[in-house]
């Protein structure tokens, strides 16, 4: 398999001498444009992005584009089988060349995530593949273990062994806490047995299981002879180690092709009375008794299998970057292409870029805003999560963990519905050519779709965001203190109706953040008070919570939840844009228009609510539409020197449209030609012959 990746390496990167193909003055446009515009400083924007880590992501992408395997041309034409093989190769090359120890994750919790984004960068897949492991199975071991369980986490620190994370069930995804699969513990052998009662029972989409793992984390309902103790978490061996045969009482098998990530072997397990040693179970929260008791340090089933599920807040935290990253790269190739590109011309002139119509700046620069506001609450509820960690780590039930939960499960359903919007906008707006393989739009649009339902469902994770709202809400009408600075907007009146939006002219909007502000607080004020109008209403209908909860979501929960997250967003970014001012007041003004084109996007797409009480009158919202047009002609200026900044090396992008020196048409071509058969006739030519004699 490697000497056929390297014929197929060369292949693919080299076309046929000579082309068939001649191009002239290539590059012109996007030349020009980067002349265009206002001067950034490219580091300030990749901090923007990046974070206080920036330094160390950009050596991550130098050394991921330093490993000759390292490119995305070879995932062109793979069958699954050997594009799963090719990840393990390209993961062993990146962990060999830039190896990260637990004692620098024990020093900053984000540097393992910055670390994987240089896989990330490359190809979702192949990051996800290895996130698997190193984040979803090594931090159960260390969030959910104890002092016996460390020896399995230097072994996947150092990939003696490859787990996986068996939580999601054939009939169980989001109702996680519902999951069949059973422990039963045999006090008389002190083992655990392991079975899957039912079918549905299954584990399914589990990542690295159908070929690649060894071991497993395995969520089951613990049984203590009839009696369900609720979902505890057991380190399990699933392949022997030396053969990487399924061992005895486990079953594995492979999901099959999906829409994206192909690289990743998904597969299910099932398990007929497999038997499991005592310190199979990670003990952290709870361990049995020498009399085959259950002793717990949080009794309650609902809390104690939510601090277990902290386990996937990194995860979370990964993915959302992950999906801010694929936005990252649709962004730099429709840009570049769109500056390069030339279409139609106006009277006695020659064709002109189509970065230069309006039409153009009004489809993709909102969703550069969005990419900057993004990226700035994932890098907060990063900072939140190193900042807390050792109180979340001693109280997982409390303030802090709560906070960065709500947080989170906020910012991932953004992160990832900005993206496959501002990708999809991409693959749309370059026609035909984003259609391509090549342009390397179809790749991240179909990888990026599985982020809105892998670790949480959006809809699902907005719950949480609502409910911890509405905590904070109870607890200002209790008279105690709220507990986060993020809700300290609350009061019990929500929004005041005689609140306005004060500005006459498009001159009184810019540059003023306050009003920004303003505007999405009084948005999420709205929604709180509707939201809590409508719950009493529905409690009087429905006579449970349950009910009166699941029918209060559209148009009210779900909107308030997308509504605050936005609001923080807005918050963050605009710290973002004053901190680059001090440094580049160029670089800051940027910003600046970035924040305020991301909430005047956000505001004139939901004017609806924004009229109700006549906050925003009919002829202010004229004057946000109009302002909005003037933004996008004011980034598109600076949108290449923006993308220029914070995009990837070519080999990693991997598209011909996002080439940096802009021989676009000429990169196209030599991966068009250098693809297998271009020139050749099928092997079907006897086919065709007969087709034309059969009718």
């Amino acid at each position: 398999m490697a000497k056929r990746l390297s014929i197929l390496q060369a292949h693919l990167t080299t076309s046929p001498s000579p082309s068939r193909f001649t191009f002239t003055n290539e590059g012109a446009g996007l030349a020009e444009y980067r002349k265009r515009g206002l001067k950034v400083r490219a580091d300030l924007l990749r901090k923007a992005v990046d974070g206080d880590l920036f330094d160390f992501v950009q050596l991550c992408f130098e050394k991921a584009n330093s490993i000759p395997i390292m490119t995305n041309t070879l995932y062109h034409d793979l069958s699954r089988a050997s594009l799963r093989e090719l990840y393990v190769r390209q993961i062993l090359a990146y962990f060999k060349a830039s190896p990260i120890t637990l004692e620098q994750d024990a020093q900053d919790s984000r540097k393992l995530i910055a670390y994987l984004t240089g896989l990330w960068a490359i190809n979702q897949g192949l990051a996800i593949r290895l996130s698997v492991h190193m984040v979803l199975y090594g931090d159960s071991i260390k969030a959910l273990g104890t002092e016996k369980h460390l020896p399995y986490l230097e072994r996947a620190w150092t990939l003696k062994d490859y787990g996986s994370f068996a939580l999601t069930e054939l009939g169980h995804g989001s109702n996680a806490s519902g999951i069949e699969t059973t422990a039963t513990y045999d006090h008389s052998t002190r083992e655990f047995i392991l079975n899957t009662p039912v079918s549905t029972a299954a584990k399914w989409w589990i990542g690295a299981v159908a070929k690649t793992a060894n071991m497993s984390i395995v969520f089951a309902q613990l049984y203590i002879g009839k009696t369900n103790h609720g979902v505890h978490v057991f380190l399990v061996p699933i392949r022997h180690y030396e053969t990487h045969e399924a061992l005895p009482g486990v079953t594995l098998g492979d999901c099959g092709p999906k829409e994206g990530v192909h690289g990743i072997d998904n597969g299910f397990i099932l398990f007929t009375n497999y038997r499991v040693p005592y310190d199979a179970m990670l003990d952290k929260f709870s361990h049995l008794s020498l009399d085959g008791k259950l002793k717990t340090i949080i009794k309650n089933k609902e809390k104690r299998f939510a601090a277990m599920l902290g386990a996937l807040t990194r995860g979370r935290y990964g993915v959302s970057g992950g999906a801010l990253m694929n936005l990252r790269n649709g962004l730099t190739i429709a840009l570049r292409y769109a500056a390069n590109r030339v279409q139609f011309s106006p009277p006695g002139k020659p064709e002109m870029p189509i970065l230069d119509y309006p039409l153009t700046r009004f489809r993709l620069m909102p969703h550069l805003a969005a990419l900057f506001a993004g990226t700035s609450g994932i890098l907060l509820v990063g900072s939140l999560m190193e900042k807390h960690k050792s109180a979340i780590a001693e109280t997982p039930d409390g303030p802090e963990a709560a906070e960065v939960h709500a947080l989170m499960s906020i910012c991932k359903p953004l992160a990832a519905w900005y993206s496959q919007k501002g990708l999809q906008e991409c693959r749309e707006f370059m026609g035909g050519h984003g259609y391509s393989s090549f342009s390397g739009i179809p790749t991240l649009l179909s990888d990026n779709d599985v982020n809105n339902t892998w670790e949480g469902e959006n809809n699902v994770l907005l719950q949480q965001t609502a409910r911890y709202i509405f905590k904070n809400l109870q607890r200002i009408i209790k008279g105690q203190a709220i507990e986060s600075e993020f809700v300290t907007f609350l009061t019990l009146n929500g929004s005041s109706s005689e609140s306005k939006a004060d500005f006459t002219t498009k001159e009184q909007l810019r540059d003023n953040i306050p009003l920004l502000k303003k505007m999405m607080e009084h948005r999420t004020q709205l929604l709180v008070r509707k939201s809590m109008t409508r719950l009493q209403e529905n409690g009087a209908k429905f006579h449970n919570m349950f009910e009166s909860w699941n029918n209060t979501q559209a148009f009210f929960m779900h909107s308030l939840s997308v509504a605050f997250g936005e609001m923080v967003l807005t918050g963050e970014l605009s710290k973002r844009a004053e901190a680059s001012k001090v440094e580049c007041p160029e670089t800051g003004a940027v910003l600046t228009r970035l924040l305020e084109l991301f909430v005047v996007s956000k505001v004139v797409g939901d004017l609806g609510t924004f009229r109700e009480a006549d906050f925003i009158s009919s002829d202010q919202g004229n004057l946000l539409k109009d302002w909005m047009l003037d933004l996008c002609n004011e980034v598109a200026e600076s949108a290449i020197r923006v993308i220029d900044a914070v995009a990837l090396p070519d080999k990693l992008l991997g598209s011909a449209f996002g080439v940096a020196d802009g021989r676009m048409y000429r990169a196209y071509a030599d991966m068009v030609e250098g693809a297998e058969a271009c020139y050749q006739a099928p092997s079907w030519v006897s086919l065709l012959k007969e087709t034309r004699k059969a009718l």
